[in-house]
């Protein structure tokens, strides 16, 4: 950018404080053999990595992302290829000095990225998985607790026609239009689960969607927010709206990501925005 700065294909950032109005927040990078900046998760031959959801269970943290290719025709675009999941040994330590494999990966995802939403709730852990179509279609998969603690993510269970099955061959959608970015929680005040999303594309807005179980009904999108991004920017591109239930400050804090569609070098765009949402 005209400022000096590197965009690279993911970082890593760290909140120290769980008010984002108070908080402290690091950002964390790879460095290539002269000291250039590079991205977190490095890139796979052509393939790069766009960060997803994540868990803590017990000492483990399990990572998750989608695996990006830029198609040949279009060099600006991008296309998702699959998913990776990577496991912290020490996720206490600074993410500099972090210690990471590869989870163990199922053989065969159903041609779906388990990297949209992930979700931890009692036993298992979920994984909210977006169809490689214009919709976004969601699927449901989870693992045990247990497995996924292992690194072990080589045996999902598909919500598959109203139970989980491990062999299922074609799991049931359960949002027919979401969007590829979104999150998960167990709320208990508004609905016992809730997922919040940016609904719309370019100049979108945030919504959230109610359900009694995780793989739902989920109830239609009701838009709660207007991004003031969205009205100001001539070419706004807001995404990821996401949901951060561990957060306060507020009945629940969300975030988003203003940009825009044409070259952007406004230092105040591109990166998370917070949201106090308050319940009545």
């Amino acid at each position: 950018s005209s400022d000096g700065a590197s965009f690279l294909r993911n970082t890593v950032a760290l909140q120290t404080g769980s008010n984002p109005s108070r908080a402290t927040i690091g950002f964390y990078w790879g460095k290539g053999d002269n000291g250039s900046p590079r991205s977190f998760l490095d890139q796979d031959g052509a393939d790069w990595f766009w960060p997803g959801g994540g868990a803590r269970i017990g000492d483990t943290l399990l990572l998750f992302w989608g695996r990006i290719h830029t198609p040949a025709n279009d060099p600006s675009g991008f296309d998702q290829i699959g998913w990776r999941a990577v496991v912290v040994d020490d996720p206490d330590d600074a993410p500099g000095a972090w210690q990471m494999h590869d989870a163990v990966m199922p053989a065969d995802s159903r041609g779906l990225g388990l990297a949209n939403a992930i979700f931890l709730h009692d036993d298992f852990l979920y994984a909210y998985s977006e169809a490689d179509d214009t919709l976004h279609a969601i699927y449901l998969a989870r693992w045990h607790v247990a497995d996924a603690q292992k690194g072990d993510l080589s045996t999902p269970e598909w919500w598959c026609g109203g139970s989980y099955d491990a062999s299922c061959p074609s799991p049931t959608k359960i949002i027919s239009s979401a969007a590829t970015e979104l999150s998960v929680h167990a709320d208990g005040r508004i609905a016992p689960f809730v997922m919040v999303q940016t609904e719309g594309y370019g100049a979108s807005t945030l919504a959230y969607r109610t359900a009694p179980a995780p793989e739902g009904p989920w109830s239609d999108a009701q838009s709660f927010f207007r991004p003031p991004e969205s009205e100001s920017l001539s070419d706004a591109f807001v995404y990821a709206g996401k949901a951060h239930p561990e957060l306060t400050g507020a009945d629940l804090v969300a975030t988003y990501v203003p940009s825009t569609f044409g070259p952007n070098d406004d230092p105040s765009l591109y990166h998370p925005h917070f949201v106090r949402i308050t319940y009545r």
